[in-house]
């Protein structure tokens, strides 16, 4: 894999020189240097054994491929692994978060007022308000075990907890994006991210203002006020957005955050339900915009493809699907082999290896959509959207 990244100091300029960088907090939280994974592969692909059984197909195989191919491969025995250490493994989920949230701390973010504020309220008040949101009837997709009841990012407990509800409206997102606009606080770092996803999603819209707007897996709701203020600035007060998210914990912050929190009294048109992004109770061709940020990183490659035709099916003719997400370009080509295995085995990223083969582009293009742009989230520091550790992908419905 000569050919293809294996990593780099992490400390990573993404100046489009070249040379493998692992950027930002999190891909240097794993690892920048290889820790020996790739060579276990080419032990392996080495023997007489492999190469008259695969030789070929491998000779015809890309770096690029081959390096993918020797993730998905690694990724069970890691799993395995992690599994026989639940304590080990446990403390080291639990390490990872409390050094971001020292990181965060040292950049100014109050990860930690807003949390303690959030929980001043008392649990016993949350899930009240949580069993009035909850759908009970809510039809959950498969992959929900895993990706969102099951270990996720730092948390035993994944998606489905007070304390990863709690961090989602001041902390980790701002901490790990900071460096994308590094000349400004790194709250306002994550405002200009999320306000240049806006901008170009509703520049491209064509037939008319927005009169209907969803943005699915809107968490505690930050991408969803992004787009409300956009929406407002653009005068279309009176589009109706509906942020959807599976996590009922995660809809009560954003729900609460507009009642009485950071966000009460914002204008324009807007709620938040309980609800599956893969069946959305919207109408064929009813929805101007469907936006999707920071979510399908953490989908299975067939859950991907159903949120794109689902997109297609609710948005009307010249309506806009706004994209935002880690670059699998950047990822897989800059980060070594060790690293990202282990994000996957760990559950960082469950899904992260099947992301990383997701053919967003196609998958698009196959389900009636126009690509209007591919761009980095700072053009002035990644020109080249691949060498940017996140892209914006915008697609208009035909």
């Amino acid at each position: 894999m000569a050919g293809y990244g294996k990593g780099g100091d992490g400390k990573g300029a993404g100046k489009g020189t070249g040379a493998p960088q692992a950027l930002g907090a999190v891909q240097a939280a794993f690892g920048a240097a290889e820790k020996g994974y790739d060579k276990i592969f080419e032990a392996m692909a080495g023997t007489t054994e492999f190469e008259s059984e695969f030789g070929a197909l491998m000779t015809g195989m890309s770096d690029k491929k081959k390096k993918l191919l020797t993730i998905q491969t690694l990724v069970p025995i890691a799993r395995e692994k992690v599994l026989s250490e639940p304590v080990a493994t446990s403390a080291k989920r639990k390490a990872i978060l409390e050094g971001y949230r020292g990181k965060a701390s040292g950049k100014g973010i109050p990860w930690k007022d807003s949390m303690e504020q959030l929980q001043s309220r008392g649990l016993d008040v949350w899930e009240e308000e949580r069993s009035a949101c909850a759908d009970p009837n809510l039809v959950y997709p498969a992959y929900w075990e895993t990706g969102g009841k099951g270990v996720m990012h730092s948390y035993d407990s994944g998606n489905c907890c007070w304390e990863a509800a709690f961090d989602l409206p001041v902390g980790a997102y701002e901490l790990v994006h900071a460096h994308h606009f590094p000349d400004v606080k790194a709250q306002d770092c994550f405002c200009m991210l999320h306000r240049t996803l806006d901008d170009a999603t509703v520049d491209a819209l064509e037939g008319g203002p927005a009169r209907v707007a969803v943005d699915v897996g809107c968490g505690a709701g930050t991408s969803t006020y992004s787009l409300r203020e956009t929406l407002n600035s653009r005068g279309m007060e009176s589009c109706a957005l509906t942020g959807v998210d599976l996590c009922d914990y995660f809809v009560t912050v954003a729900n609460y955050r507009m009642s009485e929190g950071d966000r009460k009294g914002i204008a324009g048109n807007l709620s938040f339900i309980h609800g599956n992004a893969l069946r959305l109770s919207n109408k064929d061709g009813e929805v101007d915009i469907f936006m999707a940020s920071a979510l399908t990183h953490e989908l299975p490659k067939q859950a991907s493809g159903d949120l794109i035709a689902e997109a297609s099916r609710v948005l009307r003719q010249g309506g806009v699907f706004g994209y935002f997400d880690l670059n699998p370009v950047q990822l897989l080509r800059d980060n070594p082999v060790s690293n990202l295995v282990d994000r996957v085995a760990i559950s960082n990223e469950p899904f992260m290896a099947e992301f990383i083969d997701f053919d967003l582009e196609d998958t698009l293009k196959a389900n009636g959509f126009q690509l209007v742009q591919i761009r980095s989230t700072n053009e002035n520091k990644w020109p080249n959207w691949e060498d940017c550790p996140c892209r914006i992908v915008i697609a208009k419905k035909l």
